[in-house]
């Protein structure tokens, strides 16, 4: 299977998986994180996610639309959310520990989104 670059109208193959939201901001390691980016709009050319912000942006909106469309309830379990996203639940315990619980156990939409975003919402 020949896996092509993600950004439309680019042709180029031999690509890798970029995080849409980095791990190292607090993106998760999920497939939904994840676009395939040939080299030429991985690294550092005028078109690249490094250095267009404009094209970085423009995909974490797209993921966070993403995002929303799957937890559309306002309130939800972590092994629900997990399940959604494609995370196991115990990665997910793990990964939302920080997000505040109502004291049924659920975490708000809102707040499960901006943990997915790495704490941004666009």
């Amino acid at each position: 299977m020949v896996h092509r670059c993600e950004i439309p109208g680019c042709i180029h193959e031999g690509c890798h998986s970029h995080h849409i939201v980095f791990r190292s901001q607090g993106g998760p390691d999920i497939t939904m994180n994840l676009i395939r980016l040939c080299p030429y709009h991985h690294n550092m050319s005028p078109e690249g996610v490094h250095m267009n912000p404009a094209l970085d942006k423009r995909l974490k909106c797209v993921l966070q639309r993403e995002y929303e469309v799957l937890l559309p309830e306002n309130e939800q379990p972590v092994d629900l959310v997990a399940d959604r996203i494609g995370m196991s639940k115990k990665k997910a315990e793990k990964y939302f520990s920080k997000v505040q619980k109502n004291p049924d156990g659920t975490m708000d939409r809102e707040d499960i989104i901006r943990r997915l975003m790495g704490g941004r919402l666009y």
